[in-house]
């Protein structure tokens, strides 16, 4: 059964804005948080509560209109950029982020 549910509150603290059955266990969260605004420590608070809520194979996808992903900084985890779409005003970059864990997992299928 899939199940599509959409989530608000703060993403800091995602793993108590979701049933606790569910931490650990999504497979993809989808993401427009606008991170090039925040601090790197408010930006890596957030991406800290997403994973902690990612199946071992899960992934984030983020969308910015930043072509440089706002985790540059960090090297912990795997970062991908999947697409520029450049019809669109100013242009968006698809992000998808994962634990070096699962990148192993996802790049056997890919």
């Amino acid at each position: 059964m899939k199940l599509d549910h959409i989530i608000e509150g703060d993403a800091r603290h995602l793993e108590h804005l979701i049933p606790a059955s569910w931490v650990g266990q999504v497979k993809t969260i989808v993401s427009v948080i606008p991170f090039m605004y925040f601090s790197k420590e408010n930006r890596d608070e957030i991406l800290e509560g997403l994973f902690k809520c990612l199946h071992p194979e899960g992934y984030i996808i983020h969308v910015t209109y930043s072509p440089r992903s706002p985790f540059a900084h960090r090297d912990n985890f795997v970062q991908t950029r999947e697409t520029a779409i450049w019809k669109h005003i100013p242009p968006s970059f698809v992000w998808r982020y994962m634990p070096a864990s699962s990148f192993f997992s996802y790049a056997k299928v890919a």
